[in-house]
């Protein structure tokens, strides 16, 4: 059953929000580090295939899709974005040239980290979302 996406411009971080994230990545392990530092709730997920399943089962507000995590089950990467940008508010982790970003941008997403980049940066995306104006000019120029 599909639940509509939160509206995260009323999430006030600067009162310390606690968010609850799923990372869905090849290696999760310096994010899941740099989330649980800054006091967030993190799960980690390995595979394209259950990514969904492990979001909505983790009661996550916001997932951090990383290009490189595998494709498995069958999953393709972007029939997975598809299907969490649908849900979740999603933070893609991509290179500037990877064709997951017009792609993703097309789904609705707003939150672009662009590698190589640091767990800091990927954090601050997470705590600051974008607006549209901000991400067309990210993922344009």
């Amino acid at each position: 059953m599909d639940r509509p996406r939160a509206d995260f411009a009323e999430v006030d971080l600067e009162r310390g929000d606690i968010l609850r994230v799923c990372v869905v990545s090849g290696d999760p392990e310096p994010l899941l580090e740099a989330l649980a530092q800054a006091g967030h709730d993190a799960e980690d997920c390995l595979g394209t295939d259950v990514a969904p399943a492990v979001a909505e089962k983790h009661g996550s507000e916001a997932v951090i899709f990383c290009e490189s995590v595998s494709e498995t089950g069958g999953v393709a990467r972007r029939d997975a974005l598809k299907t969490l940008a649908a849900r979740h508010r999603v933070i893609l982790l991509a290179a500037k040239t990877s064709e997951l970003v017009p792609y993703a941008a097309a789904l609705g997403v707003k939150d672009f980290v662009f590698v190589p980049a640091s767990p800091a940066a990927v954090l601050h995306r997470l705590e600051t979302p974008a607006t549209g104006e901000e991400a067309a000019d990210t993922w344009r120029g």
